[in-house]
């Protein structure tokens, strides 16, 4: 065999094995991306939850209140 058949086929073996971790590399990538994203929808998520407890809270303070205006104009 001469230097440039075995070369070729070395080349060749060296693709196919890496082709594998090419694929995995770009779906990692991916993923990570996704799992960024599902991060920031959770943080958001997580902001409206306090902001709707909150809202709770004041409302039933605001009942409470109501509730004490009425019996001290009676």
């Amino acid at each position: 065999m001469s230097n440039n058949v075995k070369l070729q086929v070395l080349l060749r073996a060296v693709d196919q094995a890496s082709r594998p971790f090419k694929s995995i590399r770009t779906a990692s990538k991916s993923l990570s991306g996704d799992i960024r994203e599902t991060q920031k929808s959770l943080r958001e998520l997580n902001g409206q939850a306090s902001r709707i407890e909150g809202f709770r809270k004041t409302s039933a303070q605001l009942a409470v209140t109501g509730h004490a205006l009425e019996k001290a104009r009676q």
